[in-house]
């Protein structure tokens, strides 16, 4: 995996009503989305740095999932008996 596998963003949205929501990561779909209007204007660096640093937790989730899920999924089943 190189650093443009990493930086790679699925989809990108313009939200300007959920100006917090940088980023998510879509199980269903298995694609990472970024919000650009939560970024704000400015320093051009700090934007670059937020960018890039929403962009590798999103892919964090993403490369967790397959492992989380199975777990996620027994943990359910045992306290739903």
């Amino acid at each position: 995996m190189s650093w443009k596998d990493i930086l790679k963003v699925d989809e990108f949205f313009f939200l300007p009503d959920k100006p917090k929501d940088k980023g998510a990561y879509n199980p269903p779909t298995n694609k990472v989305q970024v919000n650009l209007a939560a970024f704000n204007l400015g320093d051009e660096d700090k934007i670059i740095e937020e960018l890039v640093s929403t962009i590798t937790h999103e892919y964090s989730h993403k490369a967790v999932h397959p492992e989380v899920k199975p777990l996620h999924n027994k943990l359910k089943n045992e306290m739903s008996r």
